[in-house]
């Protein structure tokens, strides 16, 4: 596995330069293939890229999306070191694991658990091989962002590293996930999720009650109701608590008796006051179709200096009116987005990660819920959470927020 450093990440470039040059067709291929040399590093780095929409292009993001499927094992011995060291005896003997995992993913393995009074758990735990790797990757890239600092043609990218080390540190650290989890459950009734185990929760041990029901991608039946639970779900967690599930792909969503449940909240988003004040700004601006409200939104996310707003503005209207008159069926929501995208690319905005971030959930939920329900459309996900997005509004600037709606 390679570190990461100055020449490893300078070799790497010009070797995907010579690819890109020689055989684009194969680019994609070639930068992941770049990536997995640097081992869970890697791994995390290309999943992150392939949601960056603004900065990866579409056939490299495809490549790097194959990075979130099933990853390879680690033997159950090196996981019973982590629960021995973490664990006291009488915390060990509260749970019989099942030692086959329910699955692997790049930072922990999950498994189910049964409790000495048959209840049923669920067990994450963080590979001893990521923590050491990461700890290392975690250092290396803190002496690389020195280095981009000093360099004016990659000093825009210091953000992205700064993303990067923070997901970083997040994953490693189960109390962080836990932490989310409490968040979410606590400020948002709509929201349905396990229950942590905190008397059995480390740093790098998470226990969570098991849910029952299936993964939404297996249920047989087309349950319209479920998609209308999942858009309030996501609604809820990003105007209510500003922390959001940031990975609501099928496998993720649980569904129990006709209701939805969110598991590993293992990668979530987070948006401040401000920032959920110049969202609902957008959302409602979609739904008004006024490009002026858009724009302010935008430009909220995204402070940028603007050369010519009133070309800005007719740019972002076209958008507006070609994508809010659909149903969500029947447009390719990414395409749609990158529209967006290169509007804002050709007035020099540049974006806000954390909006990035957003998008990337937002396609994911798009795909899961028009897949249930294809007849809704981007004005419909949010006229019906309209209440939700201006409470907040008031809650930030005050009840002067109802006259800017009212004069649009």
């Amino acid at each position: 596995m390679k570190r990461v450093t100055g020449w490893a990440i300078g070799g790497s470039f010009l070797r995907l330069r010579r690819t890109y040059k020689q055989d684009p067709q194969s680019f994609g291929v070639q930068v992941a293939e770049e990536l997995r040399q640097y081992g869970v590093l890697g791994i995390k780095l290309g999943q992150i890229l392939a949601t960056r929409f603004d900065l990866v292009p579409a056939g490299v993001r495809k490549e790097l999306a194959l990075f979130y499927d099933q990853l390879e094992e680690v033997p159950y011995t090196s996981i019973e070191e982590v629960l021995q060291s973490e664990w006291t005896e009488e915390q060990r003997a509260r749970l019989v694991l099942d030692t086959t995992p329910l699955s692997s993913a790049s930072i922990a393995q999950v498994y189910r658990a049964k409790g000495v009074n048959g209840e049923d758990w669920v067990v994450k735990v963080v590979k001893p091989t990521s923590m050491e790797s990461l700890t290392q990757g975690v250092a290396d890239l803190k002496r690389v962002r020195r280095l981009m600092r000093l360099l004016p043609f990659v000093r825009k990218y210091v953000g992205f590293v700064d993303q990067l080390t923070g997901v970083l540190l997040d994953e490693l650290n189960m109390l962080q996930e836990a932490s989310n989890m409490a968040t979410i459950s606590a400020l948002c009734s709509k929201v349905r999720m396990p229950a942590v185990e905190w008397g059995l929760t480390t740093k790098h041990i998470l226990v969570m009650e098991y849910v029952e029901g299936v993964a939404l991608n297996r249920v047989k039946s087309s349950q319209k109701e479920i998609a209308n639970q999942l858009l309030d779900m996501f609604f809820d967690q990003v105007f209510t608590s500003g922390v959001y599930h940031a990975d609501m792909h099928p496998g993720n969503i649980r569904v129990h008796g006709g209701e939805a449940y969110l598991i590993d909240f293992g990668m979530v988003g987070y948006l401040s006051n401000q920032e959920r004040y110049d969202l609902g700004v957008l959302c409602l601006g979609f739904v008004l179709r006024d490009e002026r409200l858009v724009t302010e939104g935008i430009l909220g996310l995204c402070p940028s200096e603007i050369k010519d707003p009133v070309r800005l503005r007719s740019d972002i209207f076209r958008c507006v009116i070609k994508y809010t008159t659909f149903q969500l069926g029947s447009i390719d929501f990414e395409s749609s987005l990158q529209d967006l995208l290169g509007v804002l690319g050709r007035h020099r905005i540049q974006i806000n990660p954390k909006l990035t971030a957003l998008v990337k959930t937002l396609v994911t939920l798009q795909g899961v819920v028009s897949s249930i329900d294809g007849s809704l459309s981007i004005v419909s996900m949010i006229t019906g959470r309209q209440s939700l997005i201006v409470g907040h509004m008031i809650k930030v600037k005050g009840y002067g927020v109802l006259g800017k709606l009212l004069n649009t």
